[in-house]
């Protein structure tokens, strides 16, 4: 189902209010102090830069002179008819940056930064005023908005003691297993993110194994191969990690992702050491396929498991990454079931390295990239130049194939520590520093007696990382970004995506672009030069805007959308709850007066909540009303649920399983529990289960969870009705679920005909096929009806579910739209006809015979028509009741259980008459009109 997840939006706190301290005592001024203030809200402030030209957020090490840029918003540049050779200034090189949205590379996960013991020991001793600070800068709305975490699993390089999760010799059953360590500083510091950002994904990583299941008997340093070489010892490790997933899920961390091992080459240290465990890549293949690999397959099979995490090179050319990459993938049964990523740091061969991620991608393109690792180490150099390290690594990374990148330490204090570099293995191996050699974003200085902060550093490369993490959120989708300097043919940013950053030239210009979810580019642009750059901004669809970047500065370029990004959709949480009894009427179902059953989906229902009063509304159609969302949440919500059972209409509410381990059958079983007890409590007369971004690890336990809840369900409401909501082939996503078992078990599976061709979207841009952007094509819709069929799921347990919206897509040629690839969003059916009786005989409506599909031609005049379309928007394709007619007929055909929609509340409804567009469609679903 088409859902939004919404995130509460915090507000900035009375404390967020610009503090200066005295600089004798080492403190600075409010600019350090409240970056959160100069960089408001970047996804809730304003908005893009739409169609009247590019939103520009920028910071400069210089300018303005006075008071230099941080994150500060320039305001919008109207887009300009390219001229040739404007902009130049003072002889400075001209350059072009080419953005084409046509060409689409990796999705990006995300970014964010480590939660170190180093870290968590100075975030406890500030107190809860300046806490909350550090939390919203990095995490919270107003900040960062970092979403992915790292979690090291024991004692890191950055750690305030030496210790593991169990040093009891051998106990290899891990009895003795204990996160307590954590308990006190690093857990609390991890749930007050939580607590600003419920999107936090976290990725494991451990540093070493407990001292007696190590060669060298010292969680500190280690021997090549580290671990001890026997069975038991390998079992036990394994049991150790999984152990450490169970323990942070207990605390409420949700861990979804876990590398093998951090830097397997490091052992063998002398002098200055720190906890490590060394692999030979032989080593690392061999413990994940046969140790780890079953062990978190058994135990977490929701767990994606990254190898390597290691430098991409040693030195510049060499090729250690793509080595040790074809060791582990070797094993091609075992990469197949327990390789899910590629984790890699940016230290050897620092920003010319990115050759090895090409040669990687190329080699395993369906392989995610994930940058785990990057610190500044030298505190004293000058401080932009190493910020904008990060930004050109990002680049980098981003144009060769990398999902998302995480930064280590987060916060530390003035020194830079504390570290557990020790001086070595010995008398004082559990001793570490107070002081550190690292750099961090936000370094403290808090007073031992009063406790006061009495310095506040932000160093510059918060605001590099900002200009990617603030603007780019997960789902965004690279795209095309080529850099060239008028006149000349080198370039940046090539449109294979490989290479896309060659960070050894001389060029002062990199750049990287993305599409994000809402539909707007985002373009990042660094100027590492000393020199001003003019350039120009020139977009495939034939806009272009003449700009300048000020020396040594970085920019957020934001414009309109040149497509869209899927929803995000969150799932359904339930909770026990005391047993409500079904109403008598409820127990028998209402004969519909169509053909068929009907299966009423109106979603949620607050935003008109007295649509179901409307006499357009059918309800002698209706033998089923689908919702999401509590009943007992609104008074109107209660009265619909009461008139629906009193005329024998069962009433049933959306859930997901997507949130639990449905391979664990105690999660299970606590899942299914719980449903039920939500189902009486709400008085439902069942459950709709709609399951998204399904994982193939995960078939037989989602086959497992449908049936248990089904049969719960029947057991505890008599003549209930459960029913599954299925993509529109069976093996769509690799949803190869059993079919068959599942109808026997349940009610109904409800097809999901619809969103059918939108996404191949970017298979169709890169093959540079022709497409058609029907949403529900009526040859897809049949087939989808006989691949079940031929699956044996008996056609009374079929109900087929059809769009009551339409899909705008955005052009780049406006020849025709044989081929028109990019999906720009969903669009209401009443607000089509909005659009399209506004806009007369400007615009056009023709039938697409293929597909059986109306096509809205805008006339190039779309956003004139509706608020809900942007200029960039071509043509729509919806339905409406002359192209459902035939498609809802082939129910009657395959003799289906019934038909349904998303949703029924996509038309108009008035409450006290009729409405035309709404019995239309009833109309039409109902096969009354021929």
């Amino acid at each position: 189902m088409a859902r939004f997840h919404l995130r509460v939006f915090l507000a900035l706190a009375p404390w967020f209010k610009a503090v200066a301290f005295s600089t004798d005592t080492g403190a600075v001024g409010s600019q350090d102090l409240d970056p959160l203030i100069s960089g408001f809200n970047p996804r809730t402030s304003g908005s893009g830069g739409g169609s009247g030209g590019v939103r520009v957020i920028q910071s400069a090490e210089s300018t303005p002179a006075t008071d230099p840029d941080r994150l500060a918003d320039k305001g919008t540049t109207p887009w300009t008819p390219t001229a040739s050779g404007a902009g130049a200034q003072s002889g400075a090189p001209s350059y072009t940056l080419n953005v084409d949205s046509s060409t689409a590379y990796q999705t990006i996960q995300g970014f964010g930064g480590a939660f170190t013991d180093s870290s968590a020991s100075v975030f406890a001793q500030l107190n809860e005023t300046m806490q909350a600070r550090v939390i919203q800068m990095f995490w919270g709305e107003d900040g960062q908005q970092y979403n992915l975490a790292r979690v090291p699993i024991g004692a890191t390089d950055f750690s305030t003691s030496v210790y593991s999760y169990n040093e009891w010799a051998g106990d290899y059953e891990m009895t003795n297993f204990s996160i307590a360590h954590d308990i006190p500083e690093i857990l609390p510091y991890i749930k007050s993110a939580l607590g600003v950002n419920d999107g936090i994904e976290f990725l494991a990583t451990p540093w070493s194994a407990p001292s007696w299941l190590k060669r060298n008997n010292h969680v500190r340093n280690s021997l090549h191969p580290g671990l001890v070489q026997d069975e038991a010892a390998f079992e036990a490790y394994a049991l150790y990690l999984s152990k450490f997933v169970s323990a942070m899920h207990d605390e409420g961390v949700e861990i979804s992702r876990m590398t093998v091992q951090n830097e397997p080459h490091v052992a063998g240290q002398f002098m200055f050491t720190y906890p490590s465990m060394g692999y030979e890549a032989e080593d690392e293949r061999d413990f994940l396929c046969n140790y780890l690999g079953p062990q978190m397959a058994k135990d977490h099979p929701g767990v994606a498991m990254y190898v390597h995490d290691d430098q991409k090179m040693k030195d510049e050319g060499d090729t250690f990454m793509v080595d040790r990459m074809a060791t582990i993938m070797a094993n091609q049964e075992c990469a197949d079931k327990y390789v899910s990523g590629a984790a890699f740091h940016w230290y050897g061969a620092n920003l010319k390295n990115y050759d090895a991620l090409a040669s990687i991608h190329e080699t395993y393109p369906d392989l995610p990239l994930l940058a785990t690792e990057a610190t500044l180490k030298d505190m004293t150099l000058r401080p932009w130049e190493e910020g904008a390290k990060y930004a050109t690594d990002m680049i980098g990374d981003l144009n060769n194939w990398a999902q998302g990148w995480i930064e280590w330490n987060l916060l530390l204090n003035s020194h830079g520590g504390p570290t557990c570099i020790g001086p070595g293995v010995g008398e004082d191996d559990e001793s570490c520093w107070p002081v550190g050699n690292c750099d961090a974003p936000l370094r403290v200085e808090i007073d031992e007696e009063s406790g006061d902060v009495t310095e506040w550093k932000v160093s510059d490369s918060y605001y590099h990382m900002g200009h990617f993490s603030r603007y780019m959120p997960r789902g965004s989708v690279r795209v095309g970004m080529e850099v060239s300097q008028d006149d000349a043919t080198a370039t940046k940013g090539d449109t294979d995506g490989t290479h896309g950053d060659d960070s050894t030239d001389d060029e002062p210009l990199k750049a990287t672009a993305v599409r994000t979810p809402s539909g707007e580019v985002v373009a990042v642009l660094l100027n590492t030069g000393t020199d001003a750059v003019p350039f120009t901004l020139a977009v495939s669809d034939g806009r272009s805007v003449e700009m300048q970047i000020p020396p040594n500065a970085i920019q957020t370029l934001i414009f309109d959308a040149l497509d869209g990004g899927d929803e995000l959709e969150e799932a359904a949480q339930v909770a026990p709850a005391e047993a409500h009894e079904p109403s008598a009427e409820a127990t028998s179902e209402q004969d519909s007066d169509c053909p068929y059953s009907v299966f009423n989906w109106v979603g949620s229902v607050d935003d008109n909540p007295y649509f179901w009063q409307s006499p357009s509304f059918d309800w002698n159609a209706t033998t089923t009303v689908g919702v999401f969302g509590d009943i007992t949440k609104s008074t109107e919500r209660i009265e619909m649920r009461d008139f629906a059972q009193a005329r024998g209409i069962k009433v049933v509410a959306g859930v997901s399983p997507s949130h639990i381990d449905v391979n664990n059958a105690t999660a299970r079983d606590e899942w299914v529990q719980e449903t039920v007890a939500y189902a009486i409590d709400q008085g439902l007369d069942g459950m709709n289960i709609d399951y998204e971004g399904h994982k193939p690890s995960l078939t037989a336990g989602f086959n497992e969870v449908v049936v248990e809840l089904c049969e719960a369900m029947h057991a505890a409401i008599p003549n209930s009705e459960v029913s599954i909501d299925v993509p529109f082939y069976p093996e769509y996503e690799g949803r190869n679920f059993d079919y068959t078992r599942i109808s026997e078990a349940c009610d109904g599976l409800f097809i999901m005909a619809y969103d059918g061709e939108f996404w191949d979207n970017i298979q169709c841009a890169v093959t540079n096929a022709t497409c058609s952007q029907a949403c529900a094509p009526v040859d897809m819709v049949e087939q989808g009806i006989r691949q079940y069929l031929e699956r044996d799921v008996d056609a009374s347990k079929l109900y087929l579910g059809l769009p009551w919206y339409g899909l705008k897509y955005e052009s780049f040629g406006r020849n025709g739209f044989s081929k028109i690839p990019f999906f720009a969003g969903q669009i209401d059916y009443q607000d089509i006809l909005a659009a399209v009786d506004k806009a007369g005989d400007s615009g056009s409506v023709t039938m697409d015979e293929k597909s059986k599909t109306k096509v809205f031609d805008c006339g190039g005049l779309c956003s004139q028509w509706s608020d809900l379309i942007t200029d960039r928007t071509d043509h729509i394709w919806f339905d409406d009741p002359e192209s459902l007619t035939p498609k809802y007929a082939l129910a009657s055909k395959y003799g289906l259980r019934g038909v349904g929609m998303w949703e029924s509340t996509k038309v108009t409804y008035d409450p006290t008459a009729h409405t035309p567009d709404a019995d239309e469609m009833w109309d039409s679903l109902c096969q009354r009109s021929d």
